[in-house]
């Protein structure tokens, strides 16, 4: 048949193009178009790599060869905090897949800062493993559509096993040395007031133990046996002030090794910010200063390598050093004046306990008899940052052996200057020479600490998430069956992460939001050209205005009855909707009207609605604020009271609106045995059963949301109402077309009707 309409014609070739669209999936039309550029190696990038046979002993499977893969892409991780990059990479044909798999052999993903660097080991992933397939998109979508012709790997860079970036390290290294100083001063601190109630109930118990101990010993001798209570009373009271001398001893000794700590970790604080200087050559905190805006702007350039983030890193940890130490004129001598303090007090509090001669023997620890060595913790300070430069930059077991050695040298170093330090304040207490400070240094020093601490923090987080949104670049090697790794492929791919300025896992959301909204705008238009749109008839909200008028024909009150449940709650607010409603009519009919309630809030604002609604119908004078109370906060003691109420005052017409629970048929079967009209509205499923066999009318779930609308004929409600039919309606519509297209394995229809969020 020829088609001779141009509309018929365009209607053709739009069918015949989507068609021809859904042939073809978009999953792997975005899988092989979208994306960044693919990077190639500059060799083998055609060749395929041949697996060698397993060691001696393991049985070797069959030969399999893997083909290098076309390309390999680095890309930030949208949907996240900024700190991912995900790594792809074709898959193997199905025959070459399987084989691979059979064998156990495994691709390998290498991160590094630069590719004249080290590389780190970020994972390792299966021929069959780490494919975005149809059935498995919801987590990815709209990241990317696939059909299962990639592998995919999300990398968190500082999160891989064994990475060390530049100065991250050493500027952990330094918070924690900040801390525990603070830790300290603080421990020595609160040890002091805890020695000091120490030495006090000490000595209250001796003195009660004292007027006790002649009648205890005296009774003792009396009686033979030596296992009678006043025996026991005797040796408990020797344990007991036993253990508090020695909890004295201990919390003496406890507080020298915290003062011990606090100086160590000065004094490394100090070496640390000499040592961040003079790597810097740089003469004073503004010629630092200088160097860290050279390096920035070097680093805004384009193509920066990882020597100019490693300047940038290695400058601005310097100058944080330095404001550290320049906070604080003489660091040194307010430390000794710390010591100073502590001592003293120590010393003070010592001479009021009297501790017996083998425990006032200070605990000095046997390797700690040298003389504190500043110069050699410095060196070995120095020896750690050399060996964690060339750890970064170089791989192979000698630069990791020289990373352990000088790790566990300065460990070593930090060992013996605590331990002479430990044995020097021992001394200086032992020698009973302390003099009283000048004034209080050991609590401002700390309270100087608390914000230092915080600002290095803050710092620290800063320039960890820096170092997560710079330049990394990524290779492809394979795993053996044995463990071995075969030489990477000479494919190099580059990717920074960086935050999204959108989720775009809510896309869905989105898009529904705007499309709602939209469809509420031009129903709000349309009703208020056309205001007798319509609505279907509810049989409940047509009895209203019968339940009302035949209260007021008989003189007896409406009573209103709320939910259990707070404002928080959609069918609270439904229900509140609905009584502003129904007190404006009530209070034209002069009726009296009884709000109770169970929740504080949802009677604050009931008091509102009412009062308002005789405002409004010109009735203030009669509205009457003890008719809205409330009853009870408890389910059943609410029950019992509402019940009360209409046994005692009979009203005329009930209405229960709101989330109801087991107290529903209590409710709706007293109310008709006092001959009342129930009109009833929840979208509590579990209770309409028992609403629609006790009450006259009952609104079903969305007829309880509707309610408000259908009553006051408002054109903004109206509009709402009708923009949720036509949402439904696209929603039925869809369905069939969903349904065909899914039986025509185009699965990825599935996303434009779910709201996803982030699945890794």
């Amino acid at each position: 048949m020829e088609l001779r309409a141009p509309a018929l014609r365009w209607a053709a070739l739009l069918t015949c193009v989507a068609l021809a669209f859904c042939a073809r999936p978009v999953a792997s039309l975005a899988a092989q178009g979208s994306g960044p550029a693919r990077t190639k190696g500059a060799a083998e990038p055609a060749s395929e790599t041949a697996i060698p046979a397993q060691g001696e002993g393991v049985p070797a499977p069959e030969p399999v060869a893997i083909p290098a893969p076309s390309f390999l892409v680095a890309e930030p991780t949208p949907n996240d905090n900024g700190t991912r990059i995900t790594v792809r990479w074709p898959r193997l044909p199905s025959d070459r897949e399987e084989e691979a798999a059979k064998a156990k052999w495994r691709y390998v993903v290498y991160i590094g800062v630069d590719p004249s660097w080290r590389w780190f080991e970020c994972g390792a992933l299966g021929a069959d493993e780490g494919l975005i397939t149809g059935e498995d998109i919801s987590p990815f979508y709209p990241y990317r559509f696939s059909d299962g012709t990639e592998h995919f790997f999300i990398v968190s860079p500082l999160e891989v096993p064994g990475i060390a970036i530049h100065w991250l390290p050493a500027e952990k290294q330094s918070l924690d040395w900040l801390e525990g100083s603070r830790a300290a001063l603080q421990q020595c601190e609160s040890s002091l007031a805890v020695l000091k109630k120490t030495i006090e109930e000490r000595e209250l118990f001796i003195e009660k133990v004292a007027r006790y101990r002649p009648v205890w010993e005296e009774k003792a001798k009396e009686q033979a046996n030596a296992g009678t209570v006043f025996a026991w009373y005797l040796k408990s009271a020797d344990k007991r002030e036993r253990d508090l001398t020695e909890a004295i001893a201990a919390g003496r000794d406890g507080i020298l090794d915290n003062l011990a700590r606090y100086l160590l970790l000065n004094a490394l604080i100090g070496a640390e910010v000499e040592n961040a200087v003079r790597a810097m050559r740089a003469a004073d905190l503004p010629d630092i200063e200088r160097q860290l805006r050279d390096a920035e702007e070097a680093i805004r350039a384009e193509g920066a390598t990882a020597d100019r983030y490693d300047d940038y890193d290695r400058l601005s940890y310097a100058r944080s050093l330095a404001l550290i130490r320049e906070a604080e004129a003489d660091v040194a001598a307010t430390a000794e004046k710390i010591v100073q303090e502590v001592l003293w007090r120590l010393d003070d509090l010592l001479r009021q306990a009297q501790l017996p001669p083998d425990l006032a023997k200070l605990g000095v620890q046997a390797e700690s008899e040298a003389e504190t060595d500043n110069a050699a913790l410095a060196e070995a300070l120095i020896d750690w940052h050399a060996a964690l430069a060339k750890f970064e930059r170089d791989s192979g077991p000698e630069a990791e052996k020289q990373w352990a050695e000088a790790q566990a040298g300065l460990d070593q170093a930090m060992r013996q200057w605590q331990g002479a330090m430990r044995s020097t304040v021992s001394t200086r207490l032992g020698a009973g020479k302390s003099v009283p400070p000048e004034r209080d240094y050991l609590r401002p020093e700390i309270s100087r600490l608390r914000p230092v601490v915080d600002a290095c923090a803050a710092r620290f987080r800063l320039m960890r998430k820096e170092n997560e949104r710079r330049p990394y670049c990524f290779r492809l090697g394979l795993a053996t069956p044995t463990g071995e790794r075969t030489k990477p492929f000479a494919f190099v791919a580059s990717a920074a992460a960086r935050p999204s300025l959108f989720d775009m896992s809510k896309l869905v959301n989105f898009i529904y939001a705007i499309g709602f909204t939209g469809a509420v705008l031009l129903m709000v238009v349309y009703v208020r050209h056309h205001p007798d749109v319509f609505v279907r008839r509810i049989p409940g909200l047509e009895a209203v205005d019968e339940a009302i008028g035949r209260a007021t024909e008989m003189g007896k009150p409406v009573l209103f009855v709320h939910g259990l449940t707070g404002v928080g709650d959609i069918a609270v607010l439904a229900s509140i909707n609905i009584l502003g409603r129904l007190a404006r009519q009530i209070a034209a009919y002069d009726s009296d009207l009884l709000v109770v309630n169970n929740d504080a809030l949802v009677y604050s604002l009931s008091q509102e609605v009412v009062q308002e609604a005789y405002l409004e119908a010109g009735r203030p004078d009669a509205y009457n604020p003890d008719n809205v109370f409330m009853v009870a906060s408890d389910q059943f003691p609410y029950v019992a009271a509402v019940a009360g109420i209409m046994s005692r005052r009979q009203p005329a017409a009930n209405f229960f609106m709101g989330y109801f629970f087991a107290e529903s048929l209590i409710l709706a079967e007293t109310g008709a045995m006092t001959g009342a009209i129930q009109i009833a509205g929840t979208d509590s499923f579990t209770q309409l059963p028992f609403f629609i066999t006790t009450c006259d009318y009952t609104l079903m779930g969305e007829e309880l949301y509707a309610a408000s609308a259908y009553l006051s004929r408002n054109a903004r409600l109206l509009a709402t109402l009708k923009a949720q039919d036509l949402g439904k309606s696209v929603l039925l519509a869809a369905l069939p077309v969903g349904m065909g297209l899914s039986n025509l394995g185009l699965t990825w229809v599935k996303v434009i009707f779910t709201a996803y969020e982030k699945g890794f």
